[in-house]
C-alpha cells in the first residue's frame, strides 16, 4: 500500500526586459531553466524526488524541502561607497526585491536576481543580514571593478515566487 504526501513546489520566475523568462526551483538555487514552463518543471522536479529520494528511502531529505507557510515580497536598498580614488564608480544604492517568511527561529530571506539567502531573529535583522550578504557578495566575486557587473543585476523586469502542489508516492511498488 503507498501513502501520498503532498508538498509545496516553488520556483523563482524573472522576466527579463526582453520578455525571456528564467525559472528557478527554490530547493535548487543553482538550476537556472530558461524557457520551460512552470508546470513542466514541478513534474521533472516530482520524478527526480521520487526516484533519487523517496524510491531509494532517503525519506529524511525531504523535511528540508517541505517549505510550508507564506511568502511575503519586499525591497532593501544596499549603499556603495564610491570607488577608492573615485576612479570607477562613485557612491550609489541598489535595490533588491527579496521573499521571505517566518521559520522557527525568526525570518529567512532570498534575494532572487543574485540567489543569496540570508536569516535573521526579526525582520529588521533579516533586512540588515540580507544588506550585508549582498555587499559581501559583490567584494568576494568583484562585481564592483566593472560597472557592467554591477548593471547585471538590474536586467530583470519582473520577479515573482510560484507555486503548485506536487505528490510524491511512499512506499509505492
Amino acid at each position: 500500500m503507498s501513502y501520498k504526501i503532498t508538498l509545496p513546489f516553488y520556483t523563482l520566475k524573472l522576466t527579463l526586459h526582453s520578455g525571456e523568462q528564467l525559472q528557478i526551483p527554490l530547493d535548487d538555487l543553482d538550476a537556472v531553466y530558461m524557457g520551460e514552463s512552470f508546470e513542466r518543471l514541478a513534474i521533472d522536479f516530482t520524478a527526480s524526488l521520487q526516484q533519487n529520494l523517496l524510491d531509494k528511502g532517503k525519506n529524511q531529505e525531504l523535511l528540508s524541502l517541505n517549505h510550508t507557510g507564506n511568502f511575503s515580497q519586499d525591497i532593501f536598498e544596499v549603499n556603495f561607497s564610491a570607488a577608492k580614488y573615485g576612479m570607477s564608480y562613485q557612491e550609489f544604492s541598489l535595490s533588491f526585491i527579496y521573499f521571505f517568511k517566518e521559520v522557527a527561529d525568526g525570518y529567512w530571506g532570498l534575494t532572487p536576481t543574485l540567489g543569496l539567502q540570508a536569516s535573521g531573529d526579526n525582520l529588521i535583522q533579516l533586512t540588515q543580514n540580507l544588506q550585508e550578504t549582498v555587499k559581501i557578495h559583490f567584494v568576494k566575486t568583484k562585481q564592483l571593478n566593472i560597472v557592467q557587473n554591477i548593471v547585471s543585476v538590474l536586467w530583470y523586469e519582473k520577479i515573482e515566487l510560484n507555486k503548485i502542489e506536487i505528490t510524491l508516492d511512499f512506499l509505492r511498488k
